[in-house]
């Protein structure tokens, strides 16, 4: 029997390593009622393909990683690869995720049988630092199609349990449109911007070692810093509109015995403008549970923002993840 809601997950790995691993999630995914979406519909490694594949994976319910033993295709403008690209896309945009990982004597298995295209030898700096992002994270792992199936219909059965998962419904099920219509307007209204982590932040801006970016995630260790804090920043040009108000926000925790400090700072000053706004929180060091931390700003001059996130150097560790940019008026 079909479920009443049929998920739309979109498949993400490496190909000709895994071809088997992917039919095997297809036909799980077919068998338990959803609807499997991946790259066999594009190009591989295709750079002019990206924008396509992200709408794909905004459309999706749920996204899915199958992590083998190979890093995959590179793309030469980030220098990293499409499969870890797509992933970091959908940890950024909030879409829950769910990843399943190869088990070391399976790999090994599959090496004996197949020889080492299976097996990454010339990029393993990469791989393993991706591998690593993964693992940060609650994943399952397999060493054979079985595991797959079992791993999709657990979890797959956790996210159809999720109201805010919509997926499709059948065209005689009687669904809720004014309940629909109401979160569609209210998602209009925040106009809530996530800023991802990746190559267009500028980490470490004033020399120092102290930011390091891990997966979806800037960490700050450091007790020192030449200019006495450093951190990372980005910029987001003709982002804004002229008169409105904006809140920023992050999300940043701490290690127990932490005694450096974080700071959220923006301005929009990027290059010789003349006139500029300038926002900033306290230095403070974030509790170890956690603690969204924002400011207001006003486009006064010009379209621009740089979002600054400042460490001053002390004992422990800073995490700061979830940076959004969101009108209010």
């Amino acid at each position: 029997m079909l479920p009443n809601k049929r998920l739309q997950i979109f498949i993400s790995s490496t190909y000709k390593d895994l071809i088997e691993e992917r039919q095997a999630a297809v036909q799980a995914i077919l068998s338990f009622g959803h609807i499997p979406a991946g790259m066999e519909l594009f190009t591989s490694g295709d750079q002019s393909q990206m924008q396509v594949i992200k709408d794909w994976i905004n459309q999706s319910d749920v996204f899915l990683l199958i992590l083998g033993g190979c890093y995959g295709s590179i793309d030469p403008i980030s220098g990293k690869s499409y499969t870890q690209i797509e992933y970091e896309y959908a940890v950024s945009i909030g879409k829950p995720t769910f990843a399943i990982v190869i088990k070391d004597d399976y790999l090994e298995a599959k090496v004996k049988k197949y020889g080492s295209k299976v097996l990454e030898t010339q990029k393993t700096v990469k791989y393993k630092k991706f591998r690593k992002i993964v693992l940060s994270k609650i994943v399952k792992f397999f060493g054979d199609s079985k595991d797959i199936k079992l791993s999709i219909y657990e979890t797959i059965s956790e996210f159809s349990k999720r109201d805010d998962l919509i997926g499709w419904v059948p065209g005689n099920q009687k669904i809720d449109i004014s309940k629909m219509a109401e979160k569609q307007a209210k998602l209009g209204e925040d106009k809530v911007e996530i800023i991802p982590f990746n190559d267009y932040w500028f980490i470490n801006q004033w020399d120092s070692n102290c930011a390091s970016l891990v997966g979806d995630e800037i960490i700050f260790i450091g007790t020192s810093a030449p200019k006495g804090t450093d951190g990372c920043n980005i910029d987001l040009k003709n982002i804004l509109e002229l008169g409105k108000t904006y809140e920023v926000s992050c999300f940043a925790k701490s290690d127990a015995g932490t005694t450096g400090r974080f700071q959220l700072w923006c301005h929009d000053k990027l290059n010789n403008e003349i006139d500029d706004s300038d926002e900033s929180t306290p230095f403070n060091t974030p509790p170890t549970n956690g603690k969204i931390i924002t400011l207001t700003f006003k486009a006064k001059y010009n379209k621009n923002i740089r979002i600054h996130l400042q460490y001053k150097p002390g004992k422990g560790r800073i995490v700061v993840s979830n940076v959004k940019l969101k009108t209010i008026i």
